[in-house]
């Protein structure tokens, strides 16, 4: 499950409100320094995963305790 929606931050490309998953799952599959972040629609779109696999990953990453998905 993806955290509360953080309206500071919008998708580059749909402009829907972000949660602090999606931010991290950029910087992990895209650039840990990027500026600019994806939503869990258009991550998969871009990475040809289904939004499932997209949570899944969260999910992995957390349970390996990456420090992006404390």
């Amino acid at each position: 499950m993806t955290d509360s929606k953080n309206t500071s931050s919008l998708c580059k490309r749909c402009h829907a409100p972000l949660t602090r998953d999606e931010v991290s799952l950029t910087k992990k599959l895209v650039d840990r320094r990027a500026h600019e972040f994806l939503c869990i629609p258009c991550l998969a779109r871009s990475f040809e995963m289904t939004e499932e696999e997209c949570h899944a990953l969260i999910l992995r990453f957390r349970e390996e305790r990456c420090p992006l998905f404390l």
